[in-house]
């Protein structure tokens, strides 16, 4: 079963469309903390499929894409936002 989906995963991040390559991303995505529970093999299909979508992003966003990226994917905590308190 899983060598199944990872050859669909493999074919889906070799494809060149970025859609696909954003579906295989959403779908191993793992938090950080869960990572250990991963797999060798779906770690490393995700560290693929994730290092070519930035590379994508980085085209059009620069620096700031793997930020945004572990944004978007909950793999980093968002910067608390400034609050000004009135005394």
């Amino acid at each position: 079963m899983w060598s199944r989906r990872a050859q669909e995963y493999d074919q889906k991040i070799n494809s060149g469309k970025l859609y696909q390559l954003a579906e295989v991303v959403k779908d191993l995505n793992k938090k950080t903390d869960v990572i250990a529970e991963q797999s060798y093999s779906e770690r490393q299909l995700f560290e693929k499929a994730y290092e070519r979508l930035k590379s994508e992003f980085e085209v059009v966003l620069g620096e700031k894409a793997k930020i945004k990226m572990d944004k978007a994917l909950k793999r980093i905590p968002a910067p608390a936002e400034n609050v000004t308190t009135v005394s």
